[in-house]
């Protein structure tokens, strides 16, 4: 299980953990499965360590979160990281369990505008560019360091996958904490309850004098000093506020909670989970995507959530009309791959139409593809509607490439696609031209008869 924000396996190798397992049952006198106070001890003397039992102790207290006197592997684990001051490893970790989907959304972007060549990788050289662009400073020989632990294949290039990956260790990114997992139902509305109370202006956040009064209502009582370090932990836009998820997360971490449960869509479903009462952003935290809300959710609370975009909504299969009375614009229906006559469907003036359609056909003319995404679809992809939009659902139906292995099939098919769009521009000119030169003999011959 999940100690907190600590997983050992993203700090430590398969072979570093057969090893000190190796270590832990050695010290494991009595074969219990746990090292208690004096097999601790007994441990440390012989490791070499230089720690009086006082201190022996203090460590003990730091990772026995249970307060049982003894800790187990994964508090073993635990207690290793602390002491060696050990970090994650990028080649190590899973992205998607440090960054928000909003994170994640916003690096995708950003990894496909470097991404010039369609090739689905960024190259050594524009790393520094891409940081710039992200507003980070980092020291080159960190980066160097970083760079090399995930290209495994030495390839030189980082795929998205290690790119976020790269990111979150940059960033010093904390494990995200889905408190759903460390606590009860009854335990949550216990907190909701007491956060609602001091929550006097009920505008859905706390200070750090609420929070002080709420520790105190929950048995709990803190120096300042100490509550001011929680606020800054939790407060990552230093509004010296927190929400309540935010006080829920510092709850975990204040209690050393253990995950009891899993919660996933591959462990149960979005009707359990609203039948607990999760919110929203609950179910997104638990990884449940528009797919899995889509039958129990109303679009336009989705919407409103700004975790999902128009085109993941399209996927999904909302028709435009269900986008549009849930406060999608016309634009970014079209823009997603909605065509017209989806967007008459939804019931757009012929007016509204033709200007929005204008604006997106003028600036693909100019080789400047605004939609959503400018890579291609799988040569699978199979259209199932009559009334498609095949050159803009053509460029939009794309993810960051997590392998390298179709790397040259679709950069191929973006340079025909634009060859082809260029050949259509290109015929367009040559037939005005036409007219035009046959308009021009035409009236001279009128003139000379």
């Amino acid at each position: 299980m999940v100690l907190a924000d600590i997983e050992f396996r993203d700090y430590f190798s398969f072979d570093q953990i057969a090893d000190y397992l190796t270590l832990f049952q050695k010290y494991d006198a009595d074969s219990s499965g746990e090292i208690d106070y004096e097999e601790m001890c007994n441990m440390f003397k012989e490791l070499g360590q230089d720690f009086n039992r006082n201190m022996v102790r203090q460590v003990l207290e730091m990772v026995d979160t249970d307060g049982s006197g003894s800790i187990d592997f994964e508090e073993f684990c635990v207690m290793l990281i602390r002491l060696l001051g050990s970090q994650p490893k990028a080649k190590l970790i899973k992205h998607q369990e440090y960054l928000d989907p909003k994170e994640i959304l916003d690096l995708e972007l950003v990894f496909e505008s470097y991404d010039i060549d369609v090739e689905g990788v960024l190259r050594r050289e524009q790393l520094e560019c891409v940081l710039d662009d992200l507003g980070y400073k980092v020291k080159q020989d960190m980066v160097d360091k970083i760079f090399e632990e995930v290209d495994t294949d030495k390839s030189g290039t980082l795929e998205f996958d290690e790119f976020a990956s790269m990111w979150t260790i940059l960033r010093k990114k904390k494990r995200r904490i889905n408190y759903r997992e460390y606590f009860s139902n009854e335990v949550l509305q216990q907190f909701r309850s007491t956060f609602d109370f001091f929550d006097t202006s009920k505008d859905g956040f706390i200070d750090a004098e609420e929070l002080d009064s709420m520790f105190r209502r929950l048995g709990m009582v803190l120096r300042k000093e100490r509550i001011q370090q929680l606020m800054n932990e939790e407060d990552q836009d230093r509004s010296g506020h927190i929400d309540f998820n935010e006080f829920c997360v510092m709850m975990v971490k204040l209690r050393g909670q253990k995950k009891k449960v899993k919660i996933s869509p591959e462990t149960t479903t979005v009707l359990e989970c609203l039948k607990n009462m999760f919110t929203i952003d609950e179910l997104i935290a638990s990884g449940f995507t528009v797919e899995h809300l889509k039958p129990h959710i109303a679009i336009s609370k989705l919407i409103q959530q700004e975790y999902f975009r128009p085109i993941d909504f399209r996927r999904a299969g909302y028709t435009s009309k269900e986008l549009r009375k849930g406060g999608l614009g016309p634009y970014n229906l079209r823009r997603s791959g909605y065509s017209l006559t989806d967007l008459r469907t939804a019931g757009y003036s012929h007016q509204m139409i033709s200007q929005v359609n204008k604006t997106i056909h003028s600036r693909m003319s100019q080789d400047d593809f605004c939609l959503a995404h400018r890579h291609p679809v799988k040569d699978d992809y199979e259209w199932k509607h009559a009334a498609q939009t095949p050159r803009i659902r053509h460029h939009v139906d794309y993810r960051p490439k997590r392998s390298f292995e179709n790397t040259v099939r679709v950069g191929m098919q973006v340079i025909n696609a634009r060859r082809t769009f260029k050949s259509m521009l290109d015929k367009n000119r040559r037939n005005s031209q036409d007219s035009q030169n046959a308009a021009v003999v035409t009236q001279g011959k009128n003139s000379i008869l």
